[in-house]
């Protein structure tokens, strides 16, 4: 049901060292490398050594700018005093060995292990260099990321390999960083505000931490499940109750940070984070980089100087714009339409729905307005409004305006709707067809919706109706596969439903999450055992999608599973779900695959469209 620990790992966490004391015991570059972490954390570092004219530059600097304080000890019996000394002084403190630099010898081993022994009858943890049997925890090796103005930001990332490599590890931080965006920092920096700014709105509020109003709290919001349905709002919210309003704005920002873009995110001033948390006044862009100037074509003739024209001259006509809806496919830009990606690259102004993942938005170019719903929780229909209001006054003004749908935007995107609004305000939108997660989603999990042997038929249903009402799912066909959008958030509802309708408890589910993407993850079960195999497989990953049926079976293992549907083939069903598990309640596969991985490699090169 849960993962299993396999032990011997590190109990990474996030220390408060504000007004802690480090002792760093040791004056070479390595014991100024722990001095200035401790520094960093706020700690109050005390450096022991054998003298000050004996330590490195950079401890010698530290001393001068009283940045830390250095005690001396030329002697075993002198350093165990300071050490006893620093430790009775505050309430929590850690030390460190870096080399126990009492005198000129090789071998302070005496020295190191009274000190460890010493440490421990002290309740103090102890770390020493080059000994990792020694050590109550270790270093990693870590990076803080900077604001725009250089001042160190919230984030920090930390790297450990367990003693095993030191150097690979600093080698895998390095890379690390370089994936990551350079404004990353001010991404968490905003995210930052615009938590404890909903927080003090909470607080204003005055709610109590009740057991029923828990998940009102900034921490367990991030783990309440983000696409829950709540009631959508009407136009007349006054009547909403304070904590209903305080778990909307909660959720909203928890959703913010699991879709928006990490480069949106880093862009938002205070501004902008004032106008997402203003849920229920009027909407507010924030702002964004002005449009790329797009030359027309074809280019008109070169002006001829010799020429003398003696009509007045003309006022330029006014540029015709135009709205394209377009579907952006499963996630990865790699499965973009050659048509979606001209569309996104002559585009004015971008129009993108939430679940747009950053690496598709990054073909826009970085001079392209882009702007994402503010599709909060309850806010579905006014959010909608809003983006196809948008649309209409970006074409009004002579823009080119892509409408920018995750998927196909006719496949429970609302698509129809957008085009009939567009119409009626005088605009023919160009609809531009996106791969559908429906089909695209579960070969990538390499399920097959329809499978000569084991289904052929496959039925497309939504986990949630309009208004946030549950929609009643179809009766169990065996030869049939059943996938399910938007309804992962209502897993276990539907599972008893399907329950209900005759499906078998063993009959194969899968919850396929992120597909196409680095991160995607497929969860395999059976119908009684998916609920727990999900819930235990770790965070959530949306946007998700739910395949029932015996397809999942099909292309499973070296030869498959293409006898379902053989002739008595049902009293065998249950025989062959064992052999697919293998006695476990689930399989969990990671990634779209070493295969697809190794292709895109091969093929890594520019392509001119």
């Amino acid at each position: 049901m849960y993962k299993s620990p396999a032990g011997h790992g590190s109990l990474l966490i996030a220390l408060n060292s504000t007004n802690k004391s480090l002792i760093v015991i040791g004056h070479n570059s390595l014991a100024a490398s722990r001095s200035f972490a401790g520094l960093d954390a706020g700690c109050n570092v005390v450096v022991i050594g054998c003298g000050l004219d004996s330590a490195c530059d950079e401890i010698k600097f530290r001393v001068s700018a009283d940045q830390i304080e250095y005690l001396t000890a030329t002697s075993h019996s002198q350093l165990e005093a300071a050490f006893r000394s620093c430790c009775t002084r505050t309430s929590t403190t850690i030390a460190t060995i870096t080399d126990c630099g009492i005198n000129d010898s090789h071998d302070n081993s005496p020295s190191i292990h009274s000190l460890v022994q010493l440490s421990h009858s002290l309740n103090i943890p102890i770390n020493v260099t080059d000994h990792p049997l020694l050590c109550d925890f270790s270093f990693p090796t870590s990076h803080r990321f900077s604001l725009p103005d250089g001042s160190p930001s919230p984030l920090q990332l930390a790297v450990t390999t367990n003693s095993k490599g030191c150097r690979l590890a600093s080698r895998i931080k390095r890379e690390t960083i370089a994936l990551l965006p350079k404004n990353i920092g001010s991404a968490v920096h905003n995210i930052g505000l615009l938590r404890s700014r909903a927080k003090r709105y909470l607080s204003r509020m005055k709610l109590e931490r009740t057991t029923s109003q828990s998940s009102l709290s900034e921490e367990l919001a991030d783990f309440d499940n983000l696409n829950a349905a709540v009631p959508q709002l009407s136009r007349d919210n006054t009547t909403e109750h304070a904590s209903d309003k305080a778990l909307r704005r909660m959720r909203w920002v928890a959703q913010i940070s699991e879709y928006w873009p990490l480069e949106h995110l880093a862009k938002m001033d205070e501004a902008d984070i004032d106008s997402l948390l203003d849920a229920y006044g009027e909407p507010h862009q924030p702002r964004t980089p002005k449009t790329e100037f797009v030359p027309q074509w074809p280019l008109p003739p070169p002006h001829d100087r010799h020429a003398l024209s003696l009509a007045p001259p003309q006022s330029p006509k006014p540029r015709k714009g135009h709205i394209v809806l377009v579907g952006a496919g499963l996630g990865s830009p790699e499965l973009l339409t050659i048509a979606a990606y001209r569309a996104l690259k002559t585009a004015d102004l971008v129009l993108s729905d939430k679940l747009v993942p950053a690496a598709v938005l990054k073909v826009v170019p970085q001079s392209t307005e882009v702007r994402i719903a503010r599709k909060f929780p309850g806010n579905a229909e006014g959010a909608q409004a809003e983006l196809m209001q948008w649309a209409v006054d970006g074409a009004r003004s002579g823009q080119v305006v892509v409408r920018l749908k995750q998927g196909d935007p006719f496949v429970y995107g609302r698509g129809g709707e957008e085009v009939i609004h567009f119409r009626r305000e005088g605009y023919e939108a160009v609809v531009v067809p996106g791969l559908s997660s429906a089909m695209a989603a579960p070969l990538m999990g390499g399920i097959p919706v329809t499978q000569r042997g084991a289904s052929d038929s496959f039925l497309l249903c939504t986990g949630v109706g309009r208004g946030g009402r549950v929609l009643s799912v179809p009766e169990y066909a065996r030869a049939r596969t059943l996938t399910i959008l938007m309804g992962v958030a209502r897993l276990r509802e539907l599972v008893e439903s399907l329950a209900q309708l005759s499906y078998p408890p063993f009959v194969p589910v899968a919850v396929i999450e992120q597909a196409s993407s680095p991160s995607q993850r497929v969860v395999m079960s059976t119908l009684d055992g998916i609920v727990k195999a999900y819930e235990g497989a770790g965070d959530q990953r949306p946007p998700g999608m739910i395949v029932v049926g015996w397809s999942i079976l099909s292309l499973h293992g070296e030869h498959g599973d293409l006898s379902v549907l053989d002739e008595d083939a049902e009293k065998h069903d249950q025989e062959r779900v064992h052999r697919w598990l293998n006695g476990k309640l689930s399989i969990i596969t990671e990634g779209p695959g070493r295969a697809w991985d190794e292709w895109l490699k091969e093929v890594e090169r520019p392509v001119v469209l």
